[in-house]
């Protein structure tokens, strides 16, 4: 990511850690609400392992960091957008849907009687393997081509709560 001049963090001990302080790093706390701490050692963001590490870049350049992305895949880990300015990069064995079938698995639920619902990539796999996958109008394309559906309302229109009233609570509630 050093080509694209982005912001390195990670989540570790309730606290997120950030190679430097700049405005990246102080919407990025203000956002997640957690203690910041700021290493000025790259090196020592990997002496645990960790779940995902996160880069902030300025939204512009997002278009050549997922184009980067495709063009460079790995057989350990997958890259993909969660924020109009964020990349995260995670454990290729990691992900929603590994998680959602680890759940279904321990309950006894068949993955075909699952709604997901998603708006960006890391929510794809989740929506690919339940039996219903549901996009927010306002989701990635990416994401919109994962699902089997695409709601009428964006997240900040309360697009779930406008799906599930008129697809799931209007049928089983009477007035």
């Amino acid at each position: 990511m050093k080509p694209f001049d982005a912001h390195p963090s990670i989540y570790t001990n309730n606290a997120q850690i950030f190679v430097f302080e700049d405005d990246f790093s102080r919407q990025a706390s203000t956002f997640s609400g957690l203690k910041t701490i700021v290493t000025h050692d790259m090196a020592s963001m990997y002496l645990k392992d960790n779940a995902k590490i996160m880069f902030r870049i300025e939204e512009s350049k997002m278009p050549q960091v997922e184009e980067w992305i495709k063009n460079h895949p790995s057989e350990h880990y997958i890259g993909f957008k969660t924020q109009p300015n964020l990349i995260e990069f995670c454990d290729k064995r990691v992900s929603k849907g590994y998680a959602l079938r680890s759940f279904c698995s321990m309950h006894d639920i068949d993955l075909e009687e699952v709604a997901a619902f998603g708006d960006t990539s890391n929510d794809n796999d989740m929506l690919k393997i339940s039996g219903l996958g549901v996009c927010l109008l306002n989701g990635s394309e990416d994401t919109k081509a994962a699902a089997d559906i695409i709601t009428d309302k964006t997240c900040d229109e309360d697009g779930w709560a406008d799906y599930m009233e008129k697809h799931f609570i209007s049928k089983y509630i009477k007035n």
